[in-house]
């Protein structure tokens, strides 16, 4: 390419170019030129004393000032002032294209460079404002489209807790979705993943949950509402109240750290398969106490329980009404100036009803002679027995008797002397007893579901 034709002058300033006074680089002329705009020598080197280090102006006006360019565009006009250096030097042969292939080489870049050299220094030598590297067309990705966000979270939400790439896909196929948004093609499902991670999303194990934090206003409003269940309106808190929380952990034999160090020569180690042995840990914690036990330390709420059929069983409803007792007499023995509240959190361990509580559910609607409650056969410590085959062992008991409007109790078998003594009532006899008409009514509706508005559509 041969070189423009052009002379050299002294051109105006440019903020778009790149000072040529940065350190390092000033030339001799440079310098006469800056000397004689700024005084003596002396008032130069006050000058150079009161600039900073991050390139801002000097308070005279004068030295470097960084311009704040585009790296890519920054690099690419060093280069620039690199190649017409090598080019407009006195003791240089070399003509254009020579110039620019030795600045490419010097810059250990190919001949790819060197065409671009001599076609961005010519177009900026003909405009000193052409600098077309700056105003690069960058694509911006539709996900960033606030209202296309927007619409796509709630359709990932709409899925539920287990979405893929591929439903973004799916939703943008749907050609209401195109004409609205504008799409002229469908996205990959590589774009699909790049996009769930702009959303929030990522792949990764699944966390556990935590115990949700409790204010104390939420505490507040739960203290009075059992105060006012256990002892009226009126009632008031005389003393102090410490709220116990009830949790368990479980650990396993090879919870261990997986990422270490680990030098190269070192032989890798045959690891054990599974999670091991486990053991749960079940405690009651409070903010104004921590971990309960006696303020010696000897007696502690702890328990320490090995899960699995050949230990100590399973935790059941047995061991929490075990645990609640031990931190109960703990409690009575060294903290008797304090009320105390001990909560658990909903776990099916920790809702489970008496084995003989009241339940219409599995009630038939006529007498039964052999109808009773299915419980888990326990020994002389509550755990449970366990047939050869691995099944708890079950057994028959009656459920526990109602109680009527005026309190007397009511009993849910026939009484001895009846002629069917010790059957079980039945839904529909228990029910008469209380006054109602079961005459051509079901046992039960279909899934427990009676319509909206109907009370008297079943026994049940």
């Amino acid at each position: 390419m041969d070189p423009p034709q052009f002379k050299f002058e002294a051109l105006p300033a440019c903020p778009e170019a790149i000072s040529s006074h940065g350190p390092g680089a000033t030339s001799n002329d440079d310098e006469s030129e800056i000397n004689s705009n700024s005084g003596d020598g002396d008032e130069s080197n006050d000058g150079g004393d009161e600039s900073s280090d991050d390139g801002d102006k000097r308070k005279d006006k004068t030295g470097y000032l960084h311009p704040k360019l585009n790296p890519v565009l920054e690099e690419r006009l060093r280069s620039m002032k690199d190649f017409l250096v090598l080019f407009t030097d006195l003791n240089n042969t070399s003509n254009w294209g020579k110039a620019a292939l030795q600045t490419a080489n010097l810059l250990e870049r190919g001949e790819y460079l060197t065409c671009c050299l001599c076609q961005w220094t010519k177009a900026y030598i003909q405009d000193r404002k052409n600098l077309t590297l700056r105003q690069q067309n960058h694509t911006i990705s539709r996900i960033e489209d606030k209202e296309l966000a927007a619409e796509i979270k709630l359709h990932l939400q709409s899925l539920g807790k287990y979405i893929r790439a591929l439903d973004i896909v799916h939703y943008l196929d749907d050609p209401i979705v195109w004409n609205h948004h504008g799409f002229k093609k469908s996205i990959a499902i590589s774009t699909a993943q790049r996009w769930l991670q702009k959303l929030g999303y990522g792949w990764k194990k699944r966390r556990g949950g935590s115990i949700s934090m409790v204010t104390n206003v939420t505490m507040s409003s739960i203290i009075a509402k059992m105060y006012f269940c256990l002892h009226g309106e009126a009632s008031k808190p005389t003393c102090h109240i410490v709220v116990w929380f009830h949790d368990e952990s479980t650990f396993y034999a090879n919870d261990c750290r997986k990422v270490r160090w680990e030098h190269i020569e070192e032989d890798a180690l045959p690891q054990p398969k599974g999670e091991g042995a486990l053991l749960m840990v079940a405690h009651f914690v409070s903010a104004d106490y921590g971990f309960l036990q006696s303020p010696d330390g000897k007696e502690s709420a702890q328990v320490l329980f090995k899960a699995g059929k050949l230990h100590d069983g399973y935790y059941s409803s047995n061991e929490i009404l075990k645990h609640a007792a031990c931190a109960m007499n703990i409690l009575e023995k060294h903290y008797q100036n304090e009320d105390h509240i001990l909560v658990f959190d909903n776990a099916t361990t920790h809702v489970k009803h008496a084995d003989d509580a009241l339940s219409a559910r599995p009630m038939p609607k006529k007498p039964s002679k052999t109808w009773d409650v299915d419980v888990t056969v326990t020994d002389d410590n509550g755990k449970p027995l366990m047939h050869s085959d691995g099944k708890p062992a079950k057994k028959k008991i009656p459920m526990a008797p109602g109680c009527l409007r005026n309190g007397t109790p009511q009993l849910l078998y026939f009484p001895e002397g009846h002629p069917q003594a010790r059957w079980y009532k039945g839904m529909e006899q228990i029910l008469q007893e209380r006054g109602y008409d079961t005459k051509g009514l079901l046992a039960e509706s279909k899934g427990f579901k009676c319509k909206a508005g109907q009370k008297d559509c079943c026994c049940c």
